[in-house]
């Protein structure tokens, strides 16, 4: 079916929504001018422009809607074919950005049947895995468009006709369109919540899986803690069941190691938004941290990178569960103390905990955050960004990010003192 005759189907088959006619018939008629313009790309850019701008003021009725999406898409996948003729091309980019930017429009406002169209449209373009140089571009190209549009949804329906889509693109493909489709997962999880509690059953153990695949894995993590407050408890025990298997697992070799280290990290992830939720698995966490601490001893630290990323997120998990459920910690807080404090740590834990700075959130809470990266080579000498940037005063939670081990055994030793004082009381 055409993607004419799908819209005529949706937007005309459920029409319950009434809109009146209120578009100057002039100001279509120059939106489609642009749109269909052959060879101006200020036009085409401007035209997706004009298009959001005439749905925010309400303007266009059900069948101008119909009409302006169509010539839309029509536009678009001709741009598309345009990318695929020529390497670089600035108007593909400029009308591309302008489409980008449209998308929060033609979610809020939209009719429903048509924003629903849409929106399945718009999942499936992403979710191409043609052989032709056509498909294999597309969900690149519309990887911003299907980000931009899902962080301003709020509908179910759209929502839910445009999961599958979603999770295929995710799985494999273009890693453009594999990232963007995980973060409109993860907004659609932000914005809906408990509304979209019939999918979860489908959606977390497939975003779930992707934690342990090093090309979407920080996407996959913001996707699990954005879905997992709303789960229903076996979801939930299911997923933690998961997570505790691969970190309890060997560190024989790389592999195993990085399988290790996406579960400390999609753990660290929960804590914020899941705290109360992971403490029956805090014994189990606390057991395996502190035989990986134990075995980080003989571990050969002239080429120490992977062990200690693994060991510096679980050290943040343990920063994270002293904010959330410092009870829970309390019989293994000697164990922890004794073994960190007779570790000889080198001098490279001194760059603090990696990972932490990307989990830490203005509130204390804690969950891996794709738009930060803590590795070494964004960090000057004496600890600022870049060597001569400004220094401006940052929140404690910040400062947790350079967390040595050092500064967990005093965190460590407060929170005895602190039982002890309760005690004596």
């Amino acid at each position: 079916m055409c993607i004419r005759d799908r819209y005529q189907r949706r937007v005309r088959g459920g029409s319950t929504e009434a809109f009146d006619a209120k578009m100057n018939r002039q100001d279509k008629e120059n939106i489609m001018k642009a749109l269909r313009h052959p060879n101006d790309c200020d036009y085409w850019a401007n035209g997706c422009e004009d298009i959001a701008k005439a749905l925010a003021a309400g303007t266009p009725s059900m069948e101008d809607q119909q009409e302006l999406i169509f010539a839309f898409w029509e536009r678009m996948e001709l741009v598309v074919k345009i990318s695929v003729e020529e390497d670089r091309n600035d108007g593909v980019a400029l009308t591309f950005e302008k489409a980008e930017g449209a998308m929060g429009s033609f979610a809020q406002n939209l009719a429903p049947t048509a924003r629903s169209s849409f929106g399945e449209v718009l999942a499936r373009k992403v979710n191409c895995k043609g052989s032709g140089a056509f498909d294999k571009l597309a969900p690149y190209m519309y990887a911003n468009m299907t980000e931009n549009f899902a962080r301003d949804l709020e509908d179910f329906d759209t929502a839910q006709g445009m999961v599958p889509d979603l999770l295929e693109a995710a799985a494999e493909g273009d890693v453009r369109a594999r990232k963007s489709a995980l973060s409109a997962l993860t907004s659609m999880a932000t914005n809906l919540g408990n509304a979209l509690e019939g999918l979860h059953a489908i959606v977390v153990p497939s975003i779930g899986q992707l934690v342990f695949d090093t090309q979407v894995a920080r996407q996959a993590r913001l996707a699990v803690a954005a879905f997992a407050p709303s789960v229903s408890q076996q979801i939930f025990d299911d997923l933690g069941t998961q997570i505790m298997a691969k970190l309890g697992a060997s560190a024989a070799n790389a592999r195993e190691i990085e399988a290790k280290t996406a579960s400390a990290e999609t753990f660290v992830a929960l804590i914020g938004p899941c705290g109360g939720r992971l403490r029956p698995l805090v014994p189990r966490f606390m057991e395996i941290l502190l035989a990986d601490v134990n075995s980080g001893k003989d571990i050969n630290w002239d080429e120490p990178e992977t062990y200690y990323d693994l060991l510096s997120i679980q050290l943040a998990a343990v920063a994270g569960l002293l904010e959330k459920c410092p009870a829970d910690l309390e019989p293994f807080t000697d164990a922890l103390l004794e073994a960190i404090m007779s570790t000889d740590w080198e001098s490279e834990w001194n760059a603090g905990l990696l990972g932490l700075g990307s989990m830490a959130d203005a509130g204390g809470g804690y969950y891996s955050d794709d738009s930060v990266d803590w590795d070494d080579d964004n960090w000057s000498d004496d600890g600022g960004a870049g060597g001569d940037a400004e220094y401006e005063p940052v929140s404690y939670t910040h400062l947790r990010a350079h967390e040595t081990p050092e500064h967990l055994v005093c965190r460590l030793l407060l929170e005895k003192k602190k039982k002890k004082t309760r005690t004596i009381l």
